[in-house]
């Protein structure tokens, strides 16, 4: 079936929950972001738009900005007995027709599944970089390397300092913002931020399940970067997890960030092969 003149395009809210959650739980082509935040979530956020024929739901895009100004493709869902391009452009025309409305400066997309690169391409993104997954599972932790940092428990009033390290530590598409660091932390099964002279310089976010353990969010402020304050955070998280009965911490990492795949191998982690192309394109 080909693009059809029927189509119409329009924003969600939190009465599409249902037809929402039964496209993406039914698409035929389905992406969601590796995100905290559930996509049903997004439902009343800008931009979240369906496209529908006769009522019914066709497709369905979420790239709604956070931090401000730059915006990832959280969520994208192409039902079956449709053209995944014909879907995609009617959903990703729109975005583009709203951004500067929405105050989207930059889109970037993780590119999880094969198809998803070509959509990608023809609308103008590129690919410039990647996540690349590494793996822990040497069991025998690092020793508690000597700092003059104190570690403690990361607080939820902590989120609004965390969220300037955090700021500071990443270029802009990178960077978490205060409710995306509420949202970790809600999730995570051990976070901990470093303390120098009572201002918190540095912090970690990681999750766990059944499978393993998964250091998702590790930031040192760059001021005082090159000072080992990694290295203790990242060994604190292994011997944690160690003593939890945990065989195996990951963690992922931009494919141009060297100096924090140094890190990770040095205290034992090996790369597993697994890698997400990222593209960008700016308005």
């Amino acid at each position: 079936m080909q693009r059809a003149s029927s189509w119409v395009v329009r924003p969600t809210d939190l009465n599409d929950r249902d037809l929402v959650r039964g496209l993406i739980e039914g698409a035929r082509w389905r992406h969601q972001h590796l995100d905290w935040a559930n996509a049903l979530s997004l439902l009343d956020e800008h931009p979240f738009l369906m496209v529908e024929e006769h009522g019914l739901p066709v497709g369905c895009m979420a790239c709604p900005p956070d931090p401000p100004g730059v915006a990832w493709i959280r969520v994208f869902a192409s039902a079956s007995g449709y053209k995944l391009e014909d879907v995609w452009s009617a959903l990703w025309e729109r975005v583009v027709a709203e951004a500067a409305y929405f105050g989207i400066e930059h889109v970037a997309a993780l590119s999880l599944h094969p198809w998803m690169g070509p959509l990608l391409t023809d609308s103008d993104f590129v690919q410039d970089n990647a996540v690349i997954f590494m793996a822990w599972e040497t069991g025998l932790p690092p020793q508690h390397p000597h700092s003059a940092a104190e570690l403690r428990d990361l607080a939820p009033s902590d989120v609004e300092a965390v969220a300037a390290v955090d700021h500071r530590a990443f270029q802009p598409i990178w960077r978490h913002s205060p409710r995306a660091l509420h949202l970790a932390l809600e999730q995570s099964s051990y976070a901990r931020v470093a303390v120098i002279g009572g201002q918190i310089v540095g912090y970690q976010i990681c999750t766990a399940t059944a499978f393993g353990a998964h250091l998702a969010r590790l930031a040192v402020d760059p001021d005082v970067q090159h000072q080992g304050l990694g290295r203790v955070l990242v060994a604190d998280v292994l011997r944690t997890f160690s003593d939890r009965g945990y065989g195996r911490v990951t963690v992922n990492t931009q494919a141009d960030n060297l100096t924090s795949q140094a890190l990770y191998k040095h205290l034992g982690f090996q790369e597993t092969g697994q890698v997400f192309p990222v593209f960008e394109r700016g308005f």
